[in-house]
């Protein structure tokens, strides 16, 4: 991918996409084809198939390799329930060797090859004693492919070391789970929400495999019990029920395994095909018809319950945003241009999502805490997780103590005080340090905030930042930090092009005295949203004063100004005001919320847990949240991480 970045760039990356995406559902659809027999089952199937792995075909990532390759060994060593050759288990052993060293998945290649050679072992109690020397046959073979795989993933940089980091991911994936949905486990008896993993329709899916992949085998097998004929073949393959059986455990592990569903899928269209052939072949007009209204329905479903909201999210809404390298709100890339052109180095806290693209830019100078991978010690992403919410491990550390313990030199805070998604893990980290003591604030914009750890080991890095305000001609004092009321009245371009000020912060400025007052009560809020949103509080709650002065029945901004006061550390006013928008008409679920957060804060003695609560209350809806986002202007978009770190060019 890194190759194919450099020589042909954007387009030739998302044209690679599209060919291994289009190669796994062509290779997908060919092993269903073989196995039911009909055209039209196998698109159907297909159809299932991507259903459950669409969330995985639709990111750009080395997973996509082990979706292939474990389809690719499966027509190589167990399709067909034949006896698999010595050059198949050789070509097995080399794609095994390649798939070690491309994607962490590669643990899935011997774990279902050894389920298909143990379900062989178990059925040969139940196979004839005529057909059982033919089984016994296929059993070596496919354990002798288990060997040959397990010692060709062994070819790696890390040798056996590389199975470490698979398993300790997998110890570790209840605290993943606090960061991200795709290693949460599937639960089958709680109904999933919308915008989480799995989906409904996932959901739906694999239930039906979970309930029709048994059904089926249990009532082909109990016919064949009837029947008498001790003599007959079994009427499905063993090997393929055991590693359909391994694939659905692996799918109630983990979200992210459901592509996995394709191995049962095969499983029942492979025993269908066994048990009557004839009929596969004539499909009669009602179940052509039926099959293609169920394809229609998986279709509707796909868009309206499936993966499609989750997607339709990530893909540009225009030709000019597909010429765009990454979408660039969602990594906040206003704070890592800071970071790189200010060329700072150390550890660096920062989100899950960000870590890919901030190690990108910003390595090796800067470590990042969480880069986005798997490989995520369980101690660590509980450090994470409880950074995120800003506390600490124990009562005996807290907060401030987590950061020095981990020795975190650069914090990068991210979000809006906005109301959380449900079933998402809370994001809002941006003011996280706003005055505590130790921290310097070197950089702010409306939705990201850098501080630099106070301390001897970075009076390069204080050097480094002071030399590029200089440069800039941004005020800025090596003690206090970085003020924003400073910069906004002495640097108001900057202020623009680095996302503190909106495109129309000008313009609302002077209609906060307009004659109009519909207008001026527009241009006051906007700037309260503003300042709140900047850290500048004491200016918010002035102009929520004067707002409900005038109109002491706006909900909205006695909210805004209840948590205003709170953060500028104002409890009792907050407390007074608070009281006022209980008894407010039409109290939305939010202004309610935060006016029984109010009384409940001040009623904390423990100034530790003040600051934490009043760290996690938000003050937006996300509507309103994603209203105020607007109108700032884009982030520069940097197209190669290229050149040298650490020079700004001096600005006239």
């Amino acid at each position: 991918m890194y190759l194919l970045q450099h020589s042909v760039g954007l387009t030739g990356l998302r044209v690679f996409h599209v060919v291994a995406v289009a190669a796994i559902l062509v290779l997908a659809w060919l092993l269903l084809r073989r196995a039911s027999g009909s055209r039209l089952l196998a698109s159907l199937g297909t159809s299932c198939f991507a259903a459950l792995a669409a969330y995985r075909l639709f990111q750009l990532r080395p997973e996509l390799f082990s979706i292939f390759a474990a389809l690719a060994l499966y027509a190589l060593l167990l399709e067909g329930g034949k006896l698999p050759s010595v050059s198949r288990i050789v070509l097995a052993a080399l794609l095994s060797a390649l798939w070690a060293n491309l994607h962490a998945g590669f643990v899935l290649g011997p774990l279902l090859l050894a389920a298909g050679a143990v379900g062989l072992l178990l059925s040969l109690p139940l196979e004839s004693v005529s057909r059982r020397p033919a089984r016994r046959d296929r059993m070596r073979r496919l354990f002798a492919a288990v060997a040959a795989c397990f010692v060709a993933s062994l070819a790696n940089p890390r040798g056996y070391a590389a199975y470490l980091p698979y398993l300790s991911a997998g110890v570790s994936t209840p605290d993943l789970g606090l960061v991200f949905d795709e290693w949460a486990p599937f639960s089958p008896f709680h109904f999933p929400a919308f915008n989480v993993q799995p989906t409904p329709l996932t959901f739906l899916l694999i239930w039906l495999l979970l309930v029709v992949t048994p059904l089926l085998c249990a009532g082909v097998a109990w016919r064949r019990f009837r029947s008498g004929r001790r003599d007959a073949a079994l009427p499905f393959d063993p090997a393929l029920l055991a590693v359909s059986g391994a694939a659905l455990c692996a799918s109630l592990l983990a979200v992210r395994f459901l592509w996995l569903g394709v191995f049962p899928l095969l499983l029942i269209f492979d025993t269908i095909r066994r048990r009557s052939p004839e009929r596969i072949a004539l499909l009669g007009t009602r179940t052509r018809w039926g099959l293609a209204a169920a394809a229609w329905l998986l279709v509707f479903g796909f868009v309206k319950a499936g993966d499609w909201p989750f997607l339709s999210r990530g893909i540009p809404s225009s030709a000019r945003g597909y010429a765009e390298p990454y979408v660039a709100g969602k990594y906040h890339p206003h704070a890592a241009w800071f970071l790189q052109d200010t060329g700072l180095s150390g550890k660096l806290y920062n989100a899950y999502h960000q870590g890919g693209f901030l190690s990108f830019w910003l390595s090796p100078e800067l470590q990042t805490f969480v880069d986005g991978s798997l490989n995520v010690d369980p101690e660590v992403s509980e450090a994470y997780a409880a950074l995120q919410g800003r506390r600490g491990r124990s009562a005996e550390e807290g907060f401030l103590e987590l950061l020095d313990r981990y020795e975190i030199d650069l914090f990068i805070g991210i979000g809006l005080p906005s109301a959380q998604r449900p079933n998402r893990p809370w994001r809002y980290t941006t003011a996280h340090l706003e005055g505590a003591e130790g921290w310097i604030p070197v950089f702010r914009s409306a939705r990201s905030a850098v501080y630099l750890r106070d301390a001897p080991r970075n009076a390069e890095n204080l050097r480094r930042v002071a030399r590029y305000y200089e440069g800039e001609r941004v005020p800025f004092d090596s003690e206090q930090g970085l003020e924003v009321g400073r910069v906004l009245a002495r640097a108001p371009h900057w202020a623009l092009r680095f996302g503190l000020l909106p495109v129309d912060f000008a313009l609302a400025t002077r209609q906060r005295f307009s004659p109009d007052q519909s207008v001026a009560l527009l241009a006051r809020t906007r700037l309260a949203n503003i300042f709140a949103m900047l850290g500048l509080y004491e200016r918010a709650a002035l102009l929520d004063e004067q707002i409900l002065a005038r109109d002491p029945l706006l909900v909205s901004s006695r909210r805004r100004l209840v948590w205003a006061l709170l953060r500028a550390g104002r409890v009792p006013e907050a407390l007074d005001h608070a009281a006022v928008l209980e008894a407010s008409e039409g109290l939305d679920p939010l202004s309610d919320f935060v006016a029984r957060s109010a009384r409940e804060i001040a009623a904390l003695e423990d100034p530790v847990l003040r600051a934490e609560r009043i760290a996690l209350l938000p003050v937006f809806s996300r509507a309103e949240a994603n209203r105020q986002a607007s109108g700032y202007a884009p982030p520069e978009l940097r197209a190669h991480a290229g050149g040298v770190r650490g020079v700004t060019a001096l600005r006239p």
